[in-house]
Parts: C-alpha cells; structure tokens; sequence
C-alpha cells in the first residue's frame, strides 16, 4: 500500500438530493417545494419507502428509506413522484463524463456519488484546490445540479469534507485543519462502526474521534480485532485504500411493494416477471449482461431475504432471468410458506469487461437461447417505436425448466 503524501489529492463528488434535484430542476414549479421521490404514499396507505427527498422535505424531518406512510404523514402536502430510474442515470452518466476530463481514475460509489484521484492531473487545471472547484463548476454548468465536493490527502477525509458544508459544499481537510474537523466527530461516522461496535466503544468512554485517537493501536486490535486497526488509522486521518477505477453501473435491478401482503404465488411470480422484462431492457439497452441473479423477499413481518444464484454463463433476456428468479422464489418459499409477502426484487450484477459484452452477444447459443434472443429484440424494437405501454410478458411465454 502506498503512504499518504502530500502529494496525494482525492476529491470526493456527492450530488446534494440526486433525485429530487432532477425532478425539480426538470419542472420549475416544484422547485422550492418539498419533493419526495418513492413509492405511492396512497394517502398514508402506500407501503413503500422513500427512495429520495428534497432539501425542503427534509425540513420536515423526512429521509431516505423512510416508510412513505410515515413521509406522507409529516408532509401531506409534498410532491410525491415515482422513481424515472432510466431518466437517473442517464443524468449521472453524463456527470461521470465531466469527471473522467478532470481525471482517468474515477470510483463510482453510487449513481450520484464517486471518488476523483486528481494527484496526476491537477497540474492541467491549475492548483489542486482550482481543479476540485472547476470540477464542481462544470457539473453545475453542464447538469444544472449541484455536487457537494471535498478535496484531501485520502478518500477517508475528501468524503467527510464534501459532507461539512452541504448543500452545494466545497470544503478542503489540510493537515493544519485535520484535527478540528475530526475531533468533534461521532464515532459512527466511521464506516463499519454500526450499534453494536458504538456500544461497545461507548462503554470504553468513547464517543467522538477526539476520545478514539488516544486509545492505543494494540488496544484496539485487542478489543476488535483486524478493524481495530483501520479503526485507529482512520481517527489519525490515515487512509491508504486506491481510488478503484470503476465503471457507473454495477448492477440492474426492480422491486415491487406490493398493496396488501400477498401468500398467492401465482400473483408473486406475476410480478417477478415484470421485475425481469424491466431489468433485461435496461441490461440490453446499456449492452450489459451478468452472470448472477438475485431476488429480494421482504416478508410481512419486514424481515429480509436475500437469495442469489449463476444460471450459467452470461444472460440479460426476461425468459432467463425470470427461470433463474422464480426458481430462487420457488426455492425459498418451499421453506418459508407460512408468512405472506411484502416486497420482492431482481437484480443481476456480476458484469464482465466492457469489451467481453460485445463478444459474448456473437457467441453461438442454443436454439432455445436463440429464441429468446429474438423474442427480446422484437420487443425492443415495438417499445423503441410505440413506447413501454403498447407490449407487456405473459407469464404463458416462460417455458417450465
């Protein structure tokens, strides 16, 4: 691993209400007012979540993840949209471009959030701290939106300076204002410090990253094991981890919250198709295709599942990507029959090399394969020329494995 230097410099780019920003920069008349983007509050009856909120619904004390019932309680008023997930991500592809001018190497954590080593292109664009605010000026200038945006010697500290000053931050963390900024800081503000390790550390008498910096390295090893360690490093302000140059998109997935808890599989397989149709176009429409399927089962005691399976080789039509996740349903549901069902999911992920997805598409397949693949572009083409609405799967089309 290398040492921080000072001649490291890491910028850290978090698009302030990613969603929201989007609908209310693309409709005037709700800008200012509080916007939520999620599921369907149905009056305080929707049984979804919040998938994002305006600056203005946070006012209200409205998050991300929070029952939509509860958002449409403290906020009635708001403006409630569905996710345009496709819409999303077209805007954070074209932000990602802007931050690949200011430098090659860019980890994408999330669609509205990434790392930028600039270490060896600053000098392009004048001091480190010119280039971090020229890459902030560009996004607002070329999206419309604004990025909260920190610069530091690791990823660990551009993170936190990009949260100092939100909305529309700059803030840069030097080795003579380190300190101040970490001093006061809770303890969970570290990634991997959940409840239980808080307690545990609370009942060591710490509370901030002030109280951790003291504690020594051993005692921390002692007391947590390996991450003792990382959690020390990062209360000196010591990160050594690569910014990984990644791509925007890691994974395609949907999921469906279902009105009234649902024990009828028939209804649940139902939705699972839709699931797949919505995640093979956007698969296909990207040129992606991945060796791993997933379904999401949340119960209607909240309780989640997860359940992953490789159904060999690389896929993105709906026939094999729904076979793979009704057999994961089916197999899960032999075990757990008793309790109905609230949400389920899709994903896939596991995507191979940009390069590799153009040569799998000419690789020869089965002739039950090679049905699927035209049944898909067919589809394509009618939703390209008519729009999503005017086709829809049949679950009859699904051949029984």
């Amino acid at each position: 691993m290398p040492a921080v230097t000072a001649e490291r410099f890491i910028i850290h780019v978090d698009m302030d209400a990613f969603f929201a920003s989007v609908e209310q920069r693309d409709n005037p008349s709700f800008r200012g007012r509080p916007v939520i983007v999620g599921a369907d509050p149905k009056e305080g009856k929707g049984r979804g979540v919040v998938a994002a909120c305006s600056y203005e619904a946070r006012k209200y004390g409205i998050h991300s993840a929070m029952p939509i019932s509860r958002a449409y309680k403290k906020c009635p008023d708001a403006v409630y949209l569905p996710v345009d997930m496709d819409r999303y991500l077209a805007v954070s592809e074209k932000i990602f471009r802007i931050m690949n001018d200011f430098s090659p190497k860019v980890q994408g954590v999330s669609i509205d959030e990434a790392f930028v080593d600039v270490s060896g292109s600053w000098h392009l664009f004048g001091t480190p701290e010119e280039t971090a605010r020229k890459l902030k000026k560009r996004i607002k200038e070329q999206s419309l939106l604004n990025a909260s945006v920190g610069l530091a010697p690791n990823k660990f500290l551009a993170k936190l300076a990009s949260e100092y000053k939100k909305p529309d931050g700059f803030f840069v963390i030097r080795p003579e204002n380190m300190r101040k900024v970490l001093d006061s800081l809770p303890i969970d503000k570290i990634h991997g410090i959940g409840d239980k390790t808080a307690q545990k550390m609370k009942g060591m008498g710490i509370k901030t990253l002030k109280d951790l910096v003291v504690i020594p390295a051993d005692e921390l090893i002692r007391k947590f094991g390996k991450t003792g360690l990382r959690f020390y490093n990062l209360a000196q302000g010591i990160d050594n981890s690569e910014v990984e140059v990644t791509g925007v998109v890691k994974s395609v997935s949907n999921e469906y919250t279902f009105n009234e808890d649902v024990s009828e599989d028939k209804k649940v397989e139902a939705v699972l198709l839709k699931l797949s149709d919505k995640v093979s176009g956007r698969l296909r429409r990207k040129s992606l295709a991945g060796r791993n399927v997933s379904v999401k089962i949340r119960l209607e005691d909240f309780k989640t599942y997860t359940r992953t399976m490789q159904p060999g080789g690389e896929i993105n039509t709906t026939e094999e990507i729904y076979s793979a996740a009704r057999s994961l349903y089916r197999k899960f549901r032999s075990h757990n029959k008793t309790k109905k069902i609230r949400l389920i999911g899709v994903k896939v992920d596991n995507f191979e090399h940009k390069k590799k997805q153009m040569e799998l598409f000419k690789k020869k397949k089965n002739a039950k394969q090679e049905k699927y693949v035209r049944l898909n572009k067919a589809v394509d083409r009618i939703r390209n020329k008519y729009g999503e609405a005017l086709i829809y799967r049949a679950g009859t089309e699904i051949e029984d494995e």
